[in-house]
């Protein structure tokens, strides 16, 4: 009898080590999980809208309503490819292999799904005022416009609400807001004495649109434009930098 209750007495020890063992192995992993998926400190969300901006300036090209036939929206890559370009590096015509090149360090998309060399002039690409294609061995995009071109064409501005560190990933989201009214956003920067480089020439046709993207503010966002829609954009880290590695 005595042998018999030893061996309870056993069991339940060993049942409530083993209890234990479980409990501090699932807290473990839950506080793995929290330091893995932590929010960013204020310098590093610096550092990330810094290092993410080149990409949402231009995103709209990809993001935007417009209807794309290609495989993979491959003209709508093409677009952004060459609006970053010519925007930020001042150049207006890319290769094939230039505007692949530029596509694969921003966004984790398979370029070979469709040849960019067997793309040619889209609906999409005719409206960004690209040409070239197939036999040309290249793109290129006109990006001057004339002022009532301007006058009509919004201003995309995406603005990030929250975002947060998930192994080497990073998961934001944001709010996309479009200002139908490109002066209503250099005249609210006038009327409040905020800094506008470029922004005027812009207007004239001989600047950036990035110059009245960067007026656009979280605490004007409201004021100067129209929530379109909510993004959530997992980006990766690569050796170039982030990339986007998925979008909803």
């Amino acid at each position: 009898m005595q042998i018999a209750k030893s061996k309870k007495r056993f069991a339940s020890f060993v049942a409530t080590i083993l209890a234990a063992i479980a409990l501090a192995a699932l807290v473990l992993f839950a506080l793995s999980k929290i330091q893995q998926s932590a929010k960013l400190s204020n310098f590093e969300k610096t550092s990330f809208e810094k290092e993410t901006k080149p990409i949402l300036d231009y995103l709209d090209a990809i993001d935007s309503d417009s209807t794309s036939d290609e495989p993979g929206q491959l003209d709508k890559y093409v677009a952004f490819a060459l609006l970053y370009s010519a925007n930020e590096q001042d150049k207006n015509q890319l290769t094939f292999d230039e505007i692949r090149d530029i596509i694969r360090q921003y966004f984790d998309i398979d370029t070979n799904a469709r040849p960019i060399e067997t793309l040619g002039i889209t609906p999409v690409l005719a409206d960004y005022h690209i040409s070239g294609g197939r036999d040309t061995g290249s793109f290129a995009i006109d990006i001057s416009s004339d002022q009532k071109t301007i006058a009509q064409t919004p201003i995309v501005k995406y603005i990030l609400t929250d975002v947060k560190k998930s192994g080497d990933n990073f998961i934001a989201n944001y709010d996309k807001y479009i200002a139908e009214d490109p002066y209503k956003v250099f005249n609210f920067a006038n009327d409040n004495h905020i800094d506008t480089p470029g922004a005027g020439a812009y207007l004239k046709g001989e600047g950036k649109a990035t110059s009245l993207k960067n007026i656009i503010t979280p605490e004007n966002a409201e004021h100067l434009a129209t929530l379109s829609k909510h993004l959530t954009i997992t980006y990766e880290t690569t050796s170039s930098g982030l990339r986007v590695k998925e979008m909803r």
